[in-house]
């Protein structure tokens, strides 16, 4: 009897978004495909596994190439799983979910540089795959997360630099890279080819572009400077924008500079201002390694009350689907 007490109790632990992820690795028989299908982060499914592992006393899916294998116990518990998420689906949903007929506005928050940087290929995939639905991007405010809470907003992109408090999910999309942004053909440019990189040093003599909606009336939410990866201001600020795609015109009739992520600022460099701004790559501290938890990453958040909508499920797919960017393939001009 109080064994099958403990049985009960550990399965009355388990969530529905654990169930569809049971459902999904053994339909894929792939952590990250499974992990890709639920719009979750690989290291959050890693997590689900173990807990369901815990749960059912059974390793349920073991290693092999290039498949993982399911045991008898998770080939026994598949239909009963499969056929209890079918049923909680049916009782917020009674048709099959089709973007192509979607008609709802999906709401997001961001910065303009996630619009440009992060959002432009996944706008192009959610439009043709719903040609009949609706994006609202808003500018973002210090009230992001009661409004994710409340369910104002569906989902925004915002940087791992600053801590979400319980309820909010992530998804990493991929890790940040700083550059030093100038006008062709300033001093520190010509520094750059001449040595093959830059040091702190090198930057002291020069006034700064910052990025920031801090204000005398608005609290800090986002800003972008040297401070990012290197935890401290030492450049004197010229100008403070709440804007990144107004910094190439600003850089263009000035000496001063911008820290700018290296994805942005390659964009920027082909897509806006052409050849008129030199993007300088910035070595990160050692202790910002890949594996350090204080790298920063470009994420999408949203609220757990979102977790397990069809339609909400689908966008993360999207993002990460389409909101990558592999530097290997766009190399920096010299």
């Amino acid at each position: 009897m109080p064994e099958t007490f403990a049985v009960s109790e550990k399965l009355s632990e388990l969530t529905l978004e654990d169930l569809r992820f049971f459902a999904r690795i053994y339909e894929e028989l792939s952590l990250s495909s499974a992990a890709l299908r639920c719009g979750i982060s690989l290291s959050r499914a890693s997590r689900i596994l173990k807990k369901l592992r815990g749960t059912f006393g059974d390793r349920l899916f073991l290693r092999s190439m290039p498949e993982l294998i399911a045991t008898e116990r998770a080939t026994q518990l598949y239909p009963k799983v499969i056929d209890l998420v079918n049923r909680a689906s049916q009782l917020g949903q009674t048709e099959i979910f089709d973007p192509a007929t979607l008609t709802r506005t999906f709401r997001i928050g961001a910065v303009d540089n996630a619009i440009f940087a992060v959002m432009t290929d996944v706008i192009e995939a959610f439009f043709r795959l719903a040609p009949h639905a609706r994006l609202e991007i808003t500018q973002l405010t210090h009230d992001l997360t009661q409004k994710l809470e409340k369910g104002t907003l569906d989902c925004a992109i915002f940087p791992s630099s600053r801590e979400l408090p319980p309820g909010i999910r992530e998804l990493r999309l991929y890790q940040v890279r700083y550059a030093v942004c100038v006008r062709s053909g300033h001093p520190l440019e010509a520094l750059w080819r001449e040595k093959g990189s830059i040091g702190l040093d090198d930057l002291r003599c020069w006034r700064k572009i910052r990025i920031s909606n801090e204000t005398s009336t608005d609290p800090l939410l986002y800003s972008l400077d040297e401070k990012n990866f290197l935890g401290e201001s030492f450049l004197d600020c010229a100008v403070t924008v709440p804007f990144f795609l107004c910094v190439p015109s600003i850089l263009q009739v000035t000496d001063f500079m911008a820290i700018l992520p290296l994805q942005t600022a390659i964009r920027m460099q082909k897509k806006l201002a052409a050849s008129s701004i030199a993007v300088i790559p910035v070595m990160m501290p050692s202790s910002r390694s890949e594996q350090d938890p204080k790298s920063f990453y470009t994420r999408l958040i949203w609220h757990e009350r979102m977790d397990g909508v069809p339609a909400m499920e689908w966008l993360r797919g999207l993002f990460a689907l389409y909101a990558r960017f592999d530097l290997s393939d766009h190399p920096i001009r010299r």
